[in-house]
């Protein structure tokens, strides 16, 4: 599936970012996030069955070991294990465009904004891990 619950998906970040401390190689770590969506009006289910809609469509456009983790409806993360940033640039547009389609036309949202975040990562701590550890304190990466 590669769908993770937020907590999995820092710890398989840490565990790869260890591993290039000794067999350095490309990875991508990325986030996206939906702003404009009025959450606080939105039945739990439907955040639930969004939060797994764009998934979805965000693993549709990643490789088989690449996973995707979700920190609410309107907050996402994931990571690419054999690509450079280069090789995903176009995620960028690609999932921009897609994501700003699904929720426009399913919720008639007129200012929804699509931001996604990506950079390699490798020993050093980038700004998205570091973003990541702010979420909780028990397990830094």
């Amino acid at each position: 599936m590669g769908f993770f619950e937020f907590d999995v998906f820092k710890i398989l970040l840490k565990q790869e970012i260890s591993k290039r401390k000794t067999n350095p190689r490309p990875g991508v770590v990325g986030q996206v996030k939906i702003e404009g969506i009025l959450l606080d009006k939105m039945p739990l289910r439907t955040k639930e069955e969004l939060t797994i809609e764009v998934c979805q469509i965000i693993k549709s456009y990643l490789n088989e070991p690449d996973v995707v983790s979700a920190k609410g409806p309107n907050s996402f993360y994931f990571l690419m294990t054999e690509n450079g940033l280069a090789e995903t640039q176009y995620l960028d547009e690609l999932l921009t465009f897609n994501l700003q389609q699904l929720i426009g036309s399913n919720f008639r949202y007129t200012s929804i904004k699509v931001k996604v975040q990506m950079e390699s990562f490798d020993k050093n701590k980038t700004k998205l891990t570091k973003h990541l550890n702010n979420f909780t304190k028990k397990q830094p990466i």
